[in-house]
C-alpha cells in the first residue's frame, strides 16, 4: 500500500501501527514551493488515503525543528512567485488562492479522522493546516501565530471561530498577530494535548489513533463526517467543546 504513495515527493509516509498512517511534511518541502506544489500534493495524498479501506486514522506532522518555515509569513509572494506570469492577472490569482485554501484544509473534507501534531514554529498557513485536523496536539516548545495577511487568514479565522472558546482572546490573537505558546493554545481549545516534546507527542498520537482503529470503520467515518459538517455549517457559533472532546491534557 505505501509503495504507491512514494510519488508524493514532498512527504514521508509510513505506518507506525496497524491501520494508522503518519503523513510527514518533508523539511525541504517547507521552503519555496511549500505553499503551492506541496499543498497540491497534500490534497491529492489525503484523497488517495481516504479511498483506502485499511486506513483508520492519519497523523499529520512535519520533520525538522518547526512545522512552518520562516518564509511562511510571506504567503502571497511565495505562492504567486512560483506560478506563471499569466497568473498575475486578478482572476488567476483569485482562483489559485481559492485552490490553495481548499488544499490547506482538506483534512476536514475526508471521512478519515486526522491527528495534527505541531512543534517549534507553527505560524500562518501551517496553523490553518493544523486547525483543519480532527484532533490537535503540540509539544510544549511550540509557538503559534495568526498571520497578518488577510489572504492567509480567511480560512484560518473561520476555523478559529469554531475552536477558540474565548471570543475576546480570538480577537486579540487575530488583530495583534502576536505569538502564543502551548499553554495558551490548550487553554483556549486550539489543542487538546500538550506533550513535553515532539517524540512524546507522536507516541500519544499513535496511541489515540490505535484506539480509534479499534472501533467499527463505518461508525468512525460517519462520526468524523458528521462532526466536521457541523463545524463547517455553524463555524461562527459552535465551539469544539460542544462535542465532548477529550479534556486538555499535559503529558
Amino acid at each position: 500500500m505505501l509503495e504507491s504513495l512514494t510519488k508524493y515527493s514532498h512527504f514521508n509516509v509510513y505506518s507506525p501501527a496497524p491501520f494508522v498512517i503518519h503523513l510527514e511534511f518533508k523539511n525541504s518541502s517547507l521552503e519555496g514551493s511549500y505553499l503551492h506544489t506541496t499543498l497540491l500534493q497534500y490534497k491529492a495524498l489525503l484523497q488517495e488515503l481516504n479511498a483506502l479501506p485499511l486506513v483508520a486514522c492519519i497523523i499529520i506532522s512535519a520533520e525538522g525543528d518547526n512545522f512552518s518555515p520562516e518564509r511562511n509569513r510571506h504567503f502571497v509572494s511565495d505562492v504567486f512567485n512560483s506560478i506563471s506570469i499569466a497568473a498575475t492577472e486578478y482572476t488567476a490569482l483569485h482562483e489559485t488562492t481559492v485552490e490553495l485554501r481548499t488544499c490547506s484544509v482538506y483534512a476536514s473534507k475526508i471521512s478519515i479522522p486526522t491527528i495534527g501534531i505541531s512543534h517549534g514554529r507553527c505560524h500562518g498557513e501551517a496553523m490553518t493546516i493544523l486547525t483543519a485536523t480532527s484532533i490537535r496536539m503540540c509539544s510544549k516548545d511550540v509557538s503559534f501565530a495568526v498571520s497578518k495577511n488577510s489572504v492567509v487568514n480567511s480560512e484560518l479565522l473561520k476555523r478559529l471561530g469554531a475552536i477558540v472558546n474565548n471570543q475576546s482572546t480570538l480577537f486579540e490573537l487575530a488583530l495583534t498577530g502576536r505569538e502564543f505558546d502551548a499553554h495558551e493554545a490548550s487553554k483556549v481549545g486550539i489543542v487538546s494535548t500538550v506533550a513535553t516534546d515532539k517524540n512524546r507527542c507522536l507516541k500519544h498520537a499513535v496511541a489515540v489513533a490505535e484506539k480509534i482503529a479499534q472501533n467499527d470503520d463505518g461508525y468512525v467515518r460517519s462520526t468524523q463526517t458528521q462532526l466536521h459538517n457541523m463545524l463547517e455549517e455553524h463555524a461562527e457559533d459552535i465551539r469544539l467543546g460542544t462535542f465532548g472532546c477529550m479534556p486538555n491534557m499535559v503529558l
